[in-house]
């Protein structure tokens, strides 16, 4: 990418040992696929550039532009909503993630998401939400659970799910966690916002049991989906495709967030082309 004013440190990651293209197991996306992608996008954003009464028009003619093939191999769009950009994003920064974890004991690394029955933004509210401000405030709450005193380190990333029932986002923040990092996401627990309730698990850890496919999920997933309601009112598992309108408009939104919007690394940087643990 010749312009990284949206991914950030990731433009100073170098190709990591771990490639995420050689493991089937990770289901990792192809080229094809990614490109693919961003056709169906265009298509979606030029129909709606073709409406002069639609408030997106402008906007959606803009990023359906930047969103061309580019004209030279490397030269990718600067913008999130752009599946090959994030595919690049993806196997640079996750697979330097995996380097990185690949050198700890697997029981010292643990996978979390946590989820805030608050955190939640309606379809007509997405454009002005600003994820950074969860990833502040829940940064606010682990040091007053005694972050800043544990050892260890975390990554975490800010993501969501549509529900057309509700016509809500429900956001939810995923992390790793390495070493006693891991004790302030476990005292969240105590929290009356993290206790069971309308959410019936607000926080869930899962083991380190097969980083090259958890990693990806958990960091730097290309797409927000949408998931339906099952007949006896509970959430289907399966992941769906935003319906055009809804996918659009994020989009849109997501071409105006960075990297340092979405993901919080405490106590872990960038040195060497790596992600290495500070100190």
């Amino acid at each position: 990418m010749h312009n990284s004013a949206k991914v950030g440190i990731v433009s100073r990651v170098r190709l990591p040992i771990t490639d995420l293209r050689l493991n089937e197991q990770a289901k990792f996306e192809t080229r094809a696929a990614a490109r693919n992608e961003d056709m169906i996008r265009r298509r979606l954003l030029f129909r709606v550039s073709e409406n002069a009464a639609d408030r997106r028009a402008a906007a959606a003619l803009s990023l359906e532009r930047r969103l061309a093939p580019p004209k030279a191999m490397g030269q990718l769009s600067d913008t999130l909503s752009s599946s090959r950009s994030m595919r690049r994003l993806r196997r640079f920064f996750c697979g330097s993630v995996i380097d990185l974890l690949k050198a700890f004991p697997a029981g010292s690394v643990s996978f979390y998401t946590v989820i805030c029955a608050d955190w939640q933004v309606g379809d007509v509210d997405l454009a002005a939400f600003e994820p950074k401000k969860i990833l502040e405030r829940f940064r606010a709450q682990l040091n007053r659970r005694g972050l800043a005193a544990l050892s260890g380190w975390l990554i975490a990333s800010v993501h969501g799910d549509y529900d057309p029932a509700t016509r809500r986002y429900q956001v939810h923040i995923h992390l790793v966690a390495v070493g006693d990092a891991r004790n302030a996401i476990e005292s969240l627990r105590e929290m009356p916002c993290y206790r069971p309730g309308v959410i019936s698990r607000p926080i869930l850890r899962r083991r380190a049991a097969d980083l090259e496919r958890m990693t990806p999920y958990y960091l730097a997933q290309s797409f927000w989906p949408m998931k339906k309601r099952l007949p006896n009112g509970r959430r289907d598992r399966r992941r769906y495709r935003l319906p055009p309108n809804e996918l659009v408009d994020w989009l849109l939104w997501i071409d105006q967030q960075s990297f340092g919007d979405l993901v919080w690394m405490h106590r872990c940087h960038v040195s060497g082309g790596k992600i290495v643990p500070d100190g």
